[in-house]
């Protein structure tokens, strides 16, 4: 009987310690799976860490580095895990370290996150970071350190830079624009109250003999309409509406024509210094128009230098690439002749760079200056397909960059000015069309003193009744583009119907270019731009008689 009771309570014994053996066993496995699980889970947050774009990094509450990703590492040139266990103190500049201590400190005591930009200096220059740091807590909800994320938005920010100076460009282009329409219509409606006075003038200065009494006045008024002219021009080429001659030309080779001429300009205090590249590339410019450029400058560059100093032209070829093309709306990654106009004198305020180029903008006393010098400068650059950059400090200097697009031509032959005939008087029949009375009377007087016949139509519609009614020949229309009833062009294709042989001449205070990008002229028809002097028009008839119609 005892026996039997001491096999059934070993039997017990041994159930239960298998019992106990099988719970450890599934325990074991449990925990085995429980390991796995967690190995796997600590390769995954492994890969996330490391592979995300983002600085990662945790500190407990001694700021020491309890965690920290690779690409930390790899942005201080950290080796491995060396960062764990170790402070701030450990990797900057004690200041620098001292300083994120206390920010950390603060905001663990704040309990609130923070986000800010950052400019963290590394070896390829400085990055723009945005750092989302904020406190952590276990989740007894007891403070446990602080964490950060940290975004590298350096090319963010670039671009954001790019494109606000695109949109600041294109509105100020906008703007110089619109000022350019205003400036050339007026400018148009000013050629024709000019060309009158001009023009008679000319004529009373051909009746009167130079020791007349009046002679020396009329002298002044034409001086004067010609001083109104030439504002009237550069109110042209700031609009971008001036007649360009374009020719292939180097810019050292200008430079040195102008020389002399810039060494009367600049006081003899002023120092004129040329750094001429002697390798540099041809441009197709206006030559004249880029003279009035250099000189323009060179006279600003002097105002600048009250107490003497150095002028400095220099040029080079440059090669522009996509990322400054991207940022200049003028610009083309492409080869460009690069003039700079440097001057050491008293420099242009930040608030005033973005004023300079616009029409009667001028800080000059009353009286010193029209202000459009600058805004003729940037209006036959404009016009010559390229750009104008300035760099200034107050009290450093200023630097004007003019950017001309480089060909790969040979230099055209210089243009030699025609001589004034001294027989500007012909025969031929000129019908003269012009709506304007006061031109229309003052061009007939002109031709009739020097021997043409002339017959005078007021419009368009009467110039064709004219020459449809013609016996003898006319053998040129001297003619107005804009007017009444139809365009001088629709007209003269009328005229040509019946009188193909007719030689042609426009007039206007619209330019070629003008007129050419609305579809009313030819860019290759015979144009006098209005004011013009008796001379000019006098001797661009002949011209058209000379050459073999076109």
């Amino acid at each position: 009987m005892k026996a039997n009771q001491a096999n059934e309570s070993l039997e017990e014994e041994l159930f239960r310690l298998r019992s106990r053996v099988s719970e450890l066993e599934q325990s074991e496995l449990e925990l085995r799976h429980v390991k796995d699980e967690l190995q796997s889970k600590e390769q995954l947050l492994h890969f996330i860490l490391n592979n995300t774009p983002n600085v990662i990094l945790v500190k407990n509450l001694n700021h020491q580095y309890v965690l920290i990703n690779r690409l930390y590492e790899k942005l201080f040139n950290l080796q491995p895990g060396w960062i764990l266990g170790r402070t701030d103190y450990d990797i900057f500049p004690r200041e620098v370290a001292a300083n994120c201590i206390e920010f950390d400190r603060q905001i663990m005591e704040s309990g609130k996150a923070v986000t800010y930009e950052m400019q963290v200096p590394l070896e390829d220059g400085v990055h723009t970071y945005f750092e989302n740091k904020f406190p952590l807590f276990n989740q007894e909800g007891q403070l446990y350190g602080i964490a950060a994320i940290s975004t590298d938005i350096t090319e963010l920010k670039n671009t954001e830079e790019s494109l606000r100076k695109r949109e600041a460009e294109l509105r100020q282009s906008q703007k110089m624009e619109a000022v350019g329409r205003l400036a050339g219509g007026i400018a148009h409606d000013f050629n024709n109250l000019l060309t009158v006075i001009l023009g008679y003038a000319d004529l009373i200065l051909l009746q009167l003999p130079e020791n007349d009494a009046l002679y020396s006045d009329v002298v002044g008024i034409k001086n004067e309409g010609e001083r109104a002219a030439l504002l009237v021009r550069q109110l042209l080429a700031f609009s971008r509406q001036s007649v360009l001659q374009p020719r292939v030309i180097n810019l050292n080779e200008v430079i040195g024509s102008l020389t002399k001429l810039l060494k009367r300009l600049i006081n003899e205090d002023v120092e004129l210094i040329t750094n001429l590249d002697a390798n540099l590339g041809n441009i197709k410019a206006d030559q004249s128009q880029l003279e009035q450029v250099i000189i323009n400058l060179a006279v600003n560059a002097r105002d600048a230098m009250f107490s003497g100093g150095k002028l400095i032209l220099e040029t080079s070829n440059v090669e522009l690439s996509q990322d400054y093309a991207d940022n200049h709306l003028y610009a083309n990654p492409s080869q460009y002749i690069v003039l700079a106009v440097s001057d050491t004198g008293q420099g242009i305020p930040d608030e005033l760079k973005t004023k300079i180029f616009e029409p009667f903008f001028t800080t000059k006393a009353q009286g010193q200056g029209t202000g459009l010098g600058l805004s003729t400068v940037y209006g036959i650059v404009k016009q010559s397909g390229g750009g104008i950059e300035v760099y200034s400090e107050p009290n450093k200097g200023t630097t004007f960059k003019i950017y001309l697009p480089l060909v790969n031509e040979q230099k055209t032959a210089s243009i030699i000015s025609p001589q004034t005939s001294s027989n500007l008087s012909g025969t031929e029949t000129i019908l003269l069309v012009e709506d304007d009375s006061s031109i229309r009377q003052l061009i007939a007087k002109i031709l009739l003193s020097h021997g043409y016949r002339i017959l005078e139509a007021s419009r368009p519609k009467e110039a064709l009744q004219i020459c449809k009614d013609a016996i003898e020949p006319i053998h040129l229309v001297l003619t107005d583009v804009v007017m009444p009833e139809m365009y001088g062009p629709d007209m003269v294709k009328q005229i040509q119907q019946t009188h193909p042989d007719t030689h042609i001449i426009y007039m206007s205070g619209y330019t070629q270019g003008a007129l050419s990008s609305q579809n009313l002229l030819e860019a290759e028809a015979n144009l006098i731009s209005k004011p013009f002097t008796s001379i000019t028009v006098l001797s661009k008839i002949r011209s058209v008689f000379g050459n073999p119609k076109i």
